[in-house]
């Protein structure tokens, strides 16, 4: 299968308490550790906000789909877990990126977006985000390194740490990571896993980091719009059923999607998505073909 870029977003507007505290940006960023350890997909960049997150990705769909769907099971049962936010939910959403500067900006915009959102902080200087590993000298202090008391810390190789300690941290049993990675502080260090190499390639120079990394109104639109227009309407589940049967009966003679062969469902997908622009996860359930499967034929 093809590697491509993907950008992989959740909707704010769906999850405003998907962070609340330093303890729920550390795990959700050793989350991303845990996932791309396990996963074959490379992360170029990522970016937690309290409400979202985004995350540059390169490999084929089936894998970057995995992160995905591993990284929103991780949050699920991390979520369930806290007695304040049970009802909590994350829709994430995966596109492709066919445009070598689209692709540009949005690896400008994914890491920036600290900065952008107000944050009184240089995104350089973010510890959520993977802006701290870009067009650096080697004798930078990360700020992963530095702990609350302001004190550099020595990082420590995963394989030296005793298993129940890594599991406690990383809030799971079945999933590891190489031995050889490092941690700090409690967290999975980016460095381990974020292909530093392959970001700079988009970027090319120090001086476009510097210039590029201002974009204007117009670029952060353009993105915004894609995940909008990519993310769809998500309609109450029962309305989204009549929809479906109707469209079904209009395009067959049945109105039970279950009675239609995978042709008819992925022409009923499409018609669902052109007409009135319902998220491909929901098409996916409705059609009853899995939405890996729906995003090969529908646009």
């Amino acid at each position: 299968m093809e590697k491509k870029y993907y950008h992989l977003c959740s909707n704010g507007n769906d999850a405003k308490d998907f962070i609340i505290g330093r303890s729920d940006y550390i795990a959700a960023l050793n989350r991303i550790g845990v996932c791309a350890a396990n996963c074959k997909c490379v992360i170029v960049a990522f970016d937690i906000e309290d409400t979202h997150l985004h995350v540059l990705l390169y490999g084929t769909f089936e894998e970057c789909e995995r992160f995905k769907k591993l990284f929103h099971k991780l949050s699920m049962m991390h979520i369930a877990k806290r007695e304040d936010r049970n009802d909590a939910t994350l829709n994430m959403t995966l596109y492709e990126i066919t445009d070598s500067e689209y692709l540009l900006n949005v690896s400008l915009y994914v890491v920036t977006q600290p900065t952008k959102d107000g944050k009184k902080i240089m995104y350089f200087d973010y510890v959520w985000g993977s802006g701290p590993l870009y067009f650096r000298g080697d004798k930078v202090i990360l700020p992963w390194y530095i702990d609350n008391s302001g004190s550099i810390r020595k990082p420590t190789r995963v394989g030296d740490i005793p298993r129940y300690k890594i599991e406690t941290i990383l809030k799971t049993r079945n999933l590891t990571v190489p031995e050889d990675w490092l941690m700090c502080n409690g967290i999975l260090l980016p460095q381990n896993y974020v292909d530093v190499e392959r970001y700079e390639s988009i970027v090319r120079t120090h001086n476009r980091y510097r210039c590029f990394a201002a974009t204007g109104k117009d670029k952060d639109r353009a993105i915004l719009d894609t995940m909008a227009r990519e993310r769809g309407i998500e309609l109450e589940e029962d309305e989204a059923r009549r929809v479906c049967e109707s469209l079904c009966k209009e395009l067959s003679d049945y109105s039970n999607t279950r009675m239609l062969n995978v042709e008819q469902r992925i022409q009923l997908a499409r018609e669902m998505r052109k007409r009135y622009r319902i998220g491909l996860s929901q098409i996916s359930r409705r059609v009853h073909l899995p939405e890996e499967e729906i995003r090969k034929y529908v646009k």
